[in-house]
C-alpha cells in the first residue's frame, strides 16, 4: 500500500515539476506556475499560498506532502536551475 501511494506521489509531482499537468485548477499547479513566473521578484509563503487557495499552514503541508520539497526548498531549487542556464 506504503509502494502504490509513492507511486503515485512521483507521478503527480511529475507532472506538476513538469508544467504537463492537465489540471491549471489544481491548487498546487497554480502555486508552481505562479512561483515560476515570479521567481525574479521577492515572494513570500503566505503569498503563494493564497495562490492555491489555502492557509499557510495547509499549503506547507500539502506541498511537501506531494513534491516532497517544502516550498521553501522548491523555490530555492528553481532560483538555482535558472541560474545555472543563464551561464
Amino acid at each position: 500500500q506504503q509502494l502504490i501511494i509513492n507511486l503515485m506521489q512521483t507521478k503527480f509531482r511529475n507532472q506538476i515539476l513538469k508544467s504537463t499537468y492537465s489540471d491549471s485548477n489544481n491548487q498546487l499547479f497554480l502555486a508552481v506556475d505562479y512561483i515560476r513566473k515570479n521567481i525574479d521578484t521577492l515572494m513570500s509563503i503566505d503569498e503563494v499560498a493564497s495562490v492555491a487557495y489555502m492557509s499557510k499552514q495547509t499549503f506547507f503541508r500539502h506541498f511537501k506532502n506531494e513534491l516532497g520539497l517544502t516550498p521553501n526548498d522548491f523555490i530555492l531549487k528553481e532560483k538555482i536551475n535558472k541560474a545555472l542556464k543563464i551561464h
